[in-house]
């Protein structure tokens, strides 16, 4: 906000040029622009005001409203003083909200009052505003629980020695990403290694939004699944397991794996 905001004043001034050629339609450009900003960051405000998070509607962001767009368009609009104050207007709502997240953080409002929906529409309306500092969290999160592995099937790094240091995910770090993965609206939980063998799976796995709201899944080879972690991992808001299963018999599968294909099979079923 302030580098857009910098080049405003600064055209004022008469540092930026200014073509009165097409001034008319860049000025109602940026207002339309600036319409559909302000009309998502109001909605935002409401749900945050009622603590409650029903269905947020994508219709109301522009999703070719790119910073340089606007910042080209507001170096040669008029300076009337409209735009400015908008944009004003604009930063005051999104340090409202800001201040709300924060009070969030700190456990002085319910933690789910900002879930995947509301998070998603906040770091849209922030990138369509040009904000360079951000009050929204990661939409989409990609997570290596551990780098570790039980199996070395013949197609992994895991099998030639590629794997440098494996381990789990550091149980700070999982401290620290909890409160990422609950507003995240995509999530994956895996990486090179074997998720249900990491501590840190299990501990991230509670903190997954409901399936109906954010896109979560595993990778796993299903090899050390047992009634406890199965019920574990049907009670949780995962919504994809996908098991890898690359064969059609023992023989291929344990040429592949070097596992009891039977055994993957019986997990599943």
């Amino acid at each position: 906000m302030s580098d857009l905001m910098g080049r405003y004043n600064a055209w004022r001034l008469g540092i930026l040029p200014a073509s009165k050629r097409d001034l008319v339609p860049r000025r109602e450009n940026v207002s339309s622009r600036l319409n559909h900003i302000e009309t998502t960051l109001d909605e935002i405000q409401r749900k945050l005001a009622q603590h409650n998070e029903p269905s947020f509607d994508k219709s109301l962001i522009r999703t070719n409203l790119v910073p340089s767009t606007a910042n080209e368009a507001l170096a040669k609009t008029e300076a009337d003083g409209d735009v400015s104050s908008r944009f004003d207007r604009v930063d005051g709502k999104l340090g409202e909200i800001g201040r709300k997240l924060t009070q969030l953080d700190a456990g002085l409002m319910p933690t789910d009052l900002v879930q995947p929906d509301t998070n998603d529409a906040l770091a849209k309306a922030e990138f369509a505003a040009g904000v360079t500092t951000v009050r929204s969290t990661p939409v989409m999160l990609s997570l290596e629980t551990t780098s570790a592995c039980n199996l070395r099937c013949v197609m992994c790094a895991h099998a030639y020695g590629e794997v440098h240091r494996p381990k789990h995910l550091d149980d700070e770090l999982v401290t620290k990403l909890k409160r990422f993965l609950k507003r995240a609206k995509h999530v994956q939980l895996h990486g090179i290694g074997e998720p249900t063998n990491s501590p840190a799976f299990w501990r991230l796995l509670g903190d997954l939004a409901p399936p109906q709201i954010c896109n979560s899944s595993i990778n796993t080879n299903f090899t050390v699944i047992d009634e406890e972690r199965l019920s574990k991992l049907l009670d949780s808001n995962l919504k994809v397991i996908n098991v890898s299963l690359d064969a059609g018999t023992e023989a291929t599968y344990q040429k592949i794996r070097g596992f009891s294909f039977n055994v993957v099979v019986g997990n599943i079923i």
